[in-house]
C-alpha cells in the first residue's frame, strides 16, 4: 500500500501530537512525583545553615588572583601593541612589553606553585 504525501503529513502530525501529549503527561507526572517524595524526606533542623563541605582554600584563591593579574597584564600588552596606549618612545614601549612578558611568566610559575603547593613541599630539597 503506497503512501501519498497527504497521508505522510497526517502520520507525522499524529506522531508529533502523541509525543507532545506524552511529554506533557510525563513531565507533570515527574514533577508531581518529586513533590510527593519531597514530603517524606527528613527536614533539616530549623536554624541550621547548610554550609558546603568544600570551600576554596587559600591556595586556590591565590591561583585565581594570579590568573586575574595575568589577564590584566595581557590586556596592557595588547593595548600597547595596538597603539591604544603608549609610553611615547619606541624603546621604552619595547622594554615595557618585555617587562610585562617577564611578569606574566613569573605569575604562571607562581600560580603553578600555589596550585600544587602540597606536591612541591613533598619533593622540595632544602
Amino acid at each position: 500500500m503506497p503512501f501519498d504525501l497527504q497521508s505522510a503529513q497526517v502520520a507525522v502530525g499524529i506522531i508529533i501530537g502523541l509525543l507532545t501529549i506524552l511529554g506533557t503527561i510525563f513531565g507533570w507526572f515527574g514533577k508531581a512525583w518529586r513533590w510527593v517524595s519531597s514530603l517524606f524526606k527528613p527536614k533539616p533542623p530549623v536554624g541550621v545553615i547548610d554550609v558546603p563541605s568544600k570551600t576554596m582554600d587559600d591556595d586556590i584563591q591565590k591561583y585565581i588572583r594570579c590568573m586575574d593579574e595575568i589577564k590584566l597584564r595581557d590586556k596592557v600588552v595588547e593595548d600597547n601593541l595596538s597603539g591604544v596606549k603608549s609610553t611615547g618612545q619606541p624603546m621604552t614601549d619595547i622594554e615595557f612589553i618585555c617587562l610585562q612578558f617577564r611578569k606574566i611568566s613569573e605569575l604562571i610559575m607562581l600560580s603553578a606553585l600555589c596550585a600544587h603547593k602540597k606536591d612541591y613541599l613533598l619533593i622540595r630539597v632544602c
